[in-house]
């Protein structure tokens, strides 16, 4: 009894590198999103996919907009192609979803900080990214002083005094 994805059978072997010895995913080459985001005129241009894999004219024709889409995501075989994890990691698709991840963890991470907790760990971050770190001086008031500096734990050239 062979195996069925996405109404395409599945073979275990990848379409790209070839190797058949890991388990396979199955990849859409017009991304879901895409195909979710399509005028009327796109996803009839694609329905011709659909009578080859066995659905009638009449079936594609008659229905709304929406149910159009989910027939091609799920019931269109030439739009799917057979990877290993390996080649799906690489597939841009993948890149995606990695990166929507470190969002959500990120978004997971500021929504447990108190607001000041959330606005020095966004300045850091902003520092960070800039190359620039805060200097070690304290103000009048007792607070650090926030000029960034090039290396960590140094001072700004107003502060260079408190640095002996």
């Amino acid at each position: 009894m062979s195996k069925e994805r996405y109404g395409k059978i599945v073979t275990g072997q990848c379409s790209i590198c070839g190797r058949n010895d890991d388990p396979t995913e199955m990849h859409h080459i017009i991304s879901r999103r895409q195909i979710k985001k399509a005028s009327l005129v796109d996803l009839h241009y694609l329905s011709p996919g659909l009578i080859r894999s066995g659905l009638t004219y009449g079936e594609i024709d008659d229905t709304d907009i929406d149910t159009l889409r989910i027939m091609i995501i799920n019931h269109l075989p030439q739009n799917l192609i057979e990877l290993c994890g390996g080649c799906h990691d690489l597939t841009e698709a993948s890149d995606k979803w990695l990166n929507s991840q470190k969002r959500k963890e990120k978004r997971k991470i500021l929504s447990e900080m108190t607001t000041r907790e959330r606005t020095y760990f966004k300045r850091q971050r902003r520092r960070e990214r800039k190359g620039l770190f805060q200097c070690q001086g304290i103000i009048k008031s007792g607070r650090r002083c926030e000029h960034g500096v090039k290396t960590e734990g140094d001072y700004c050239k107003t502060h260079q005094y408190q640095k002996e």
